[in-house]
């Protein structure tokens, strides 16, 4: 059987640098190294990962969402930085109510509602994996795109600084801890939605 595919996507990119958490260190660039360094430790776990960006590229909400749902993951995950010493967060599409007919649309923008169940579950799996990890979570649930419109189990996760040290965010240990947990989580996530990774590598 084909292995699950957990799609990883790098927020932000190119032109859009997303938060710039010191002048040093911008969104974009901590995203897209993290995402890589996922792969990798999913890659261990016997998982098949792939990236919406690779490199310093720009997308459109719109983009990553139709290449995400042309993949058909078994989880979309976005990855944000933040420079506020928060906890990591772990969110999920709130979407309100999805009998509006207003155009054609509307499918577009609730396209996550029949898997915000799964996705809940992922988020659990997820903010349990960090917390053991060590580090303070916060689960949301936000108005947040490209999040509606993934029609896969589908979170974001913003990584946060544990204290008021931006530089953090971009250190390999840092990053290798946070990258763990969440391959950790996926694993979790995977495994109760009955998707094995297939032989052990």
């Amino acid at each position: 059987p084909p292995k699950p595919l957990i799609m990883i996507d790098p927020a932000h990119g190119g032109s859009e640098s997303g938060a710039v958490l010191n002048p040093v260190i911008l969104e974009k660039d901590i995203t897209l190294a993290l995402a890589r360094r996922l792969r990798s430790d999913l890659g261990a776990h016997g998982f098949v990962a792939d990236l919406i960006r690779d490199s310093d590229v720009n997308l459109s909400t719109d983009d990553r969402a139709s290449r995400a749902n042309s993949a058909h993951p078994a989880l979309y995950v976005c990855l944000h930085a933040t420079s506020e010493p928060a906890g990591v967060g772990v969110y999920t599409s709130m979407l309100g109510n999805t009998g509006q007919t207003d155009g054609p649309f509307v499918d577009w923008d609730t396209a996550q509602f029949p898997f915000l169940a799964a996705s809940r579950l992922a988020q659990q799996d997820l903010a349990a994996a960090i917390l053991k990890s060590g580090m303070p979570v916060r689960s949301l649930m936000v108005p947040l795109r490209p999040l509606q419109n993934v029609t896969s189990p589908a979170v974001a996760v913003e990584i946060a600084p544990t204290k008021a040290d931006v530089s953090q965010l971009a250190a390999a240990d840092y990053q290798n801890l946070i990258s763990a947990a969440l391959a950790d989580g996926i694993a979790q996530v995977l495994s109760q939605a009955g998707a094995s990774p297939g032989a052990p590598q």
